[in-house]
């Protein structure tokens, strides 16, 4: 435990994201690691849960959990330095089967991990500066979806994950999906933001006290994140999520962040679902490994 005592010390000092952060890992395991880089006094670390489960080992994005990984005196490393500090992290990497990890957007260097296959993901993230401006330069169909949310509908702030959990269901459904958390892991997550400060529920409903769709945000030092959101399948064109998203910006200014993530998606529609709000689109890391032989025989079906 010593050295998550040390990281914990320096994140008191050098906020990291709030997937990096002691209280969402120990809330995710009470047994999170993390590895040390020290050059020149400079440091890096790698953050992350350390999960077994019917005797496989994995390195990975926890449930909720965009981003992990790397932290540290990042604005001080010229891209050799980052290479030496990685090189030191990656050779004390304890044993595992699945390595599957996204880096914050934060990290702008080249990764080159020598048995690792690397690949880029996108997001979507929008600075936090004037609130007309940025209401100005939505796409005009986004403005008349919000003028409909505000004319229809209610927005209201709440504690309770329920209706969340059915709308997350239902959007999930359209997509032919799965939910793959219970409620009660939903509702133990946005406890534990709350109790830390760091997260927001919102609702829009209607004069009949319907749900038409349910959002969850969580906030670092200079961040917002759009956690996860869903929509009412009964009330597709009501703008529901449109006024949401633009309801959770304006918290986030309000509350002094500097930068809103949509999160990015791979999925083309909500990719373009997002991009009507006209944010500057983002790169960031995927590293992947897998050691297990029974792993790759099921990729291959």
């Amino acid at each position: 435990m010593i050295l998550q005592d040390k990281y914990t010390k320096y994140c008191a000092t050098n906020n990291p994201c709030i997937f990096l952060s002691p209280a969402w890992l120990s809330f995710h395991d009470k047994n999170w690691k993390v590895i040390e880089s020290c050059i020149n006094e400079h440091y890096m670390y790698f953050v992350f849960v350390y999960e077994k489960k019917m005797n496989f080992k994995f390195i990975r994005n926890t449930l909720l959990t965009p981003y992990a990984g790397l932290h540290g005196d990042l604005e001080a490393f010229t891209q050799k330095e980052f290479n030496l500090h990685l090189q030191n992290i990656f050779r004390q990497l304890p044993k595992f089967d699945i390595f599957h990890i996204d880096i914050h957007p934060s990290v702008r260097f080249n990764l080159d991990i020598q048995g690792f296959q690397i690949m880029k993901k996108r997001t979507n993230i929008l600075r936090l500066e004037d609130k007309d401006l940025i209401h100005k330069n939505f796409k005009p169909a986004l403005q008349r979806q919000i003028k409909k949310f505000n004319t229809h509908l209610k927005f209201i702030s709440s504690q309770d994950t329920t209706p969340l959990y059915n709308l997350l269901q239902q959007s999930l459904a359209k997509r032919d999906e799965k939910i793959n958390f219970t409620l009660g892991y939903l509702q133990k997550l946005y406890k534990h933001c709350k109790l830390h400060d760091a997260g927001h529920l919102f609702y829009a409903i209607d004069k009949n006290n319907n749900y038409h769709a349910g959002l969850f945000l969580v906030h670092d030092a200079t961040h917002s994140y759009y956690l996860c959101g869903g929509s009412n399948s009964l009330f597709p064109n009501s703008g529901a999520m449109s006024g949401l998203m633009w309801q959770a910006i304006q918290t986030s200014i309000a509350l002094g962040k500097s930068y809103f993530d949509f999160e990015g998606s791979m999925i083309t529609g909500i990719n373009n679902f997002f991009k009507n709000f006209a944010p500057q689109e983002y790169s960031y890391w995927n590293i992947q490994k897998n050691n297990s032989f029974i792993f790759k025989l099921i990729n291959k079906k």
